[in-house]
C-alpha cells in the first residue's frame, strides 16, 4: 500500500510538471548568461525535477530538437515552423567587444562603420543562423571585413579579442566575464536580434518542461 502510495504522488508530480526530466540544448555562450540562474532558480522550486544540459552548437541543437534528443534548445534565432516555435525569453544585445588598448575603447556606442579598419574574429557561419545574420548584417552595410580568425564558439571569440588580435561581434551578456581585458561598446539595434528563444517541439507534451519555461517567463520578467 506504501508503495502503491509513492507511485501515485509520483505520477501526480510528473502530470503538474513537479517531477520528471529536461533535456536542454544550448552553446557554450549561455553558460555567461542567466541560464546558469535559471538553472539553479528551477532547481530550487522544482528538487524533483532532473534539468540536463547538452551544450552543442546551434545547428546541432535544431538536428536533436527534431530528433526527440533534447526537449528545447536555448538560441538566439527564432525558429516558427510546422514542427518547431519558439518563445521569447529576454534581451541580449549584440556589442562591439573591442582589445582593451583599442583606439575606440573610451567610447559608449559605435556604428558599424566606426570598425571598418579592423580585423574581425568571427564565427564561423557554418554553426549557427545567429553567426549567417551577423555576417549578413555586416554586408548589408557596406563593411568589407579583414578576418583574422573565425570559430565556433563566443568565448574564444572573446578571448581572441582580449589577447588583441581582432575585434568581435557578441551578445552583452557574454563580456563580464573577461573584466577590464576587453571594451565593451553598444551598437545599433538592426545589428542583430538581440532575444535569446526558447525554441520547442510544438507536439511536446513533457509537462516538466512547460514547468521550466514558466520559471524561464518568471525570471525574465524581472
Amino acid at each position: 500500500l506504501a508503495g502503491l502510495k509513492d507511485a501515485t504522488v509520483r505520477v501526480r508530480a510528473v502530470d503538474q510538471g513537479r517531477a520528471g526530466r529536461v533535456e536542454i540544448g544550448l552553446s557554450g555562450s549561455h553558460f555567461m548568461g542567466p541560464v546558469p540562474a535559471l538553472i539553479a532558480r528551477h532547481a530550487a522550486s522544482h528538487p524533483q525535477v532532473s534539468v540536463l544540459l547538452n551544450e552543442m552548437n546551434p545547428a546541432a541543437q535544431l538536428e536533436a530538437l527534431r530528433g526527440h534528443r533534447i526537449d528545447v534548445s536555448i538560441s538566439r534565432t527564432a525558429v516558427d515552423d510546422d514542427e518547431l516555435q519558439s518563445l521569447a525569453l529576454w534581451s541580449d544585445p549584440v556589442v562591439a567587444a573591442l582589445p582593451a588598448g583599442h583606439r575606440l575603447a573610451r567610447r559608449k556606442r559605435l556604428a558599424l562603420a566606426d570598425l571598418a579598419r579592423d580585423a574581425f574574429v568571427m564565427l564561423r557561419t557554418d554553426t549557427s543562423a545567429f553567426a549567417r545574420e551577423l555576417a549578413d548584417t555586416c554586408a548589408r552595410a557596406g563593411l568589407a571585413q579583414s578576418v583574422a580568425q573565425r570559430v565556433a564558439e563566443v568565448p574564444a571569440q572573446l578571448a581572441l579579442v582580449a589577447a588583441g588580435l581582432g575585434v568581435a561581434l557578441v551578445p552583452q551578456s557574454t563580456c563580464g566575464h573577461f573584466g577590464a581585458r576587453i571594451a565593451v561598446c553598444a551598437l545599433p539595434a538592426a545589428v542583430g536580434s538581440g532575444t535569446v528563444y526558447a525554441v520547442t517541439r510544438r507536439d511536446d507534451g513533457n509537462r516538466a518542461l512547460r514547468a521550466f519555461l514558466r520559471t524561464a517567463a518568471q525570471m525574465a520578467a524581472r
